[in-house]
């Protein structure tokens, strides 16, 4: 049953991009933004401004209620109190969410996380890389991986965005 619904979907959504039926593409090009939606924003502004380092500064502007933002590479990163905000999110839908950054040391992640009383999660190594999870102040797991590797392609090197969203 479930992969009828996902045959459907293929279906319309090779329909729908289609050059011929005259209907725009997406040109989604780039990500924009991590929002976290937080009953205790700025708790949570806490964990990320000193524990994480995010130059979290307060905000509040046209069609937005007071909140934490900040510019993390390209993306705009944001913490707004969960009551109010324009999309309605439960207590246990967020938590699904998972923020993961990159860092080029792990070890010296872990001990800075150490230092502030963070608590690791979890470790991992996929290849050549490691990772390791702890929660923030909402549970939601916040993940800390060293990059992909360089990569030749034609000669040349590939890099991937030192900011990762899983």
């Amino acid at each position: 049953m479930a992969g009828d619904a996902v045959h459907r979907y293929e279906c319309q959504r090779k329909a729908r991009s289609s050059p011929e039926k005259g209907i725009p593409t997406m040109n989604a090009s780039a990500f924009k933004s991590v929002v976290l939606t937080s009953p205790s924003p700025d708790l949570t502004a806490i964990f990320y401004r000193d524990v994480l380092e995010l130059p979290l500064e307060e905000e509040e502007h046209r069609g937005t209620r007071r909140h934490w933002a900040c510019q993390v590479g390209d993306l705009h990163f944001a913490i707004h109190q969960r009551d109010g905000f324009w999309l309605a999110t439960s207590e246990t839908e967020h938590c699904a969410t998972i923020v993961s950054f990159t860092v080029e040391d792990i070890e010296a992640c872990v001990e800075r996380l150490q230092a502030n009383g963070i608590e690791i999660a979890a470790r991992n190594k996929i290849g050549p890389m490691s990772f390791v999870a702890v929660r923030d102040p909402d549970g939601r797991h916040v993940c800390f991986g060293t990059p992909w590797p360089a990569r030749r392609q034609g000669g040349g090197e590939l890099r991937v965005s030192t900011t990762t969203i899983v």
